[in-house]
């Protein structure tokens, strides 16, 4: 009798195991599982089941990822440190030949403004492709998108506007166009900072098949 009992329990036991056996397999970097999950008891199969959601990106996480990129990298964020830097730059420049009476200083804050502007337009191009078919319509991160687009835009205006007035890059610079630069670099900042929203918390151009890859998360099964 105590041989079948073991002999029973050992039965048992293998069933178990063989319930709750789960393989899995790579394809095109991510975890698939090829199981039938039913065959699981209740709350382990629940338990799976959130596990498997929170590991494949729902049809919204995948909207959000750049339509502007090269091999998987975005070219928006890639492209506007030249800006910003370019335009910072040429306030600065233009600020210190001011104060300093160096034409050399105002003359390369007058080159660093039209390098801003050139490298601005060739960042907007991706920027512009990504508000129309990234961006989701009717959403928090389409009242935001939209004013880092009117905030960029208006530091370019600016800048550009401050160098045609000034003509020559020799010319010095006065105080009301530093004014003028002063009020783009205030607008080029916050827009910045609209943008670094756009991608930390609305999650515009991320992609997610690599977020948090690899790793599990904590999930409340009913």
């Amino acid at each position: 009798m105590l041989h079948n009992g073991v002999a029973a329990e050992d039965e048992f036991a293998g069933a178990e195991r063989r319930s709750l056996t789960v393989k899995f397999k790579a394809s095109a970097g991510s975890n698939r599982c090829v199981c039938g999950v039913n065959e699981l008891p209740p709350v382990l199969a629940g338990s799976l089941r959130a596990i498997l959601r929170s590991l494949s990106p729902s049809p919204r996480r995948r909207a959000t990822r750049s339509k502007a990129s090269f091999r998987g990298h975005p070219s928006h964020p890639a492209l506007i440190p030249f800006p910003f830097a370019f335009l910072t730059g040429a306030f600065v420049f233009d600020a210190a030949g001011f104060l300093m009476s160096a034409p050399a200083l105002w003359t390369t804050g007058s080159y660093l403004a039209v390098a801003g502007v050139a490298t601005g337009m060739l960042a907007a191009i991706p920027g512009a492709i990504d508000f129309i078919y990234t961006v989701p319509p009717k959403s928090s991160g389409r009242k935001r998108a939209i004013k880092h687009m009117l905030l960029m835009i208006s530091a370019m205006v600016i800048f550009a506007l401050s160098r045609w007035i000034r003509g020559d890059a020799a010319n010095p610079p006065d105080i009301v166009l530093l004014g003028l630069e002063g009020i783009g670099v205030i607008a080029l900042m916050i827009g910045a900072w609209h943008g670094g929203t756009l991608v930390s918390r609305n999650q515009v151009s991320v992609d997610h098949r690599y977020a948090n890859a690899g790793k599990w998360k904590d999930e409340s099964v009913a």
